[in-house]
């Protein structure tokens, strides 16, 4: 039996893909890497690598990512905030009254928007932490969560 489209994980990945490329990269100028934490080339001064986690399948599934926000020659960090509260701008929503940000959810297949995924939490953890390349890094971790069958 085939999963609703609900429920394919694969879904929650491309909408989460599609919603960062519009808002982060298109929108704000933010270079997004998805599939290795490698870092692009050195004249590029700030990035951010997500991290796909899990997705806890339910009546309200959990999707959880991480976002590293990241930046180089950054030596007081202050490139580093700012990057930063873009990105949880971002997955911030203060026209609604509970301040939910809700991602587009698309088939991947039909690219049909079959409702929407609400960020409810993210979590800094540590911030401003520094790599052996002397880049700054904070590590955002992010659940969005959908009705689903």
């Amino acid at each position: 039996m085939e999963l609703d489209s609900t429920s394919k994980k694969r879904n929650f990945i491309y909408s989460l893909k599609k919603f960062i490329l519009e808002e982060l990269h298109d929108s704000l100028g933010i270079l997004p890497i998805f599939d290795e934490f490698l870092p692009p080339a050195e004249s590029q001064s700030e990035w951010i690598f997500v991290d796909i986690g899990g997705l806890n399948r339910e009546v309200l599934s959990a999707f959880d990512f991480m976002i590293y926000c990241v930046t180089r020659r950054d030596y007081e960090g202050d490139n580093l905030s700012i990057l930063s509260d873009k990105v949880v701008g971002a997955f911030t929503d203060n026209t609604t009254t509970d301040g939910l940000k809700r991602i587009p959810f698309y088939d991947a297949d039909t690219k049909i928007q079959n409702g929407a995924m609400v960020v409810t939490e993210c979590d800094e953890g540590r911030g401003g932490m520094e790599a052996p390349d002397k880049s700054k890094f904070s590590i955002f971790t992010l659940t969005a969560r959908m009705a689903s069958k």
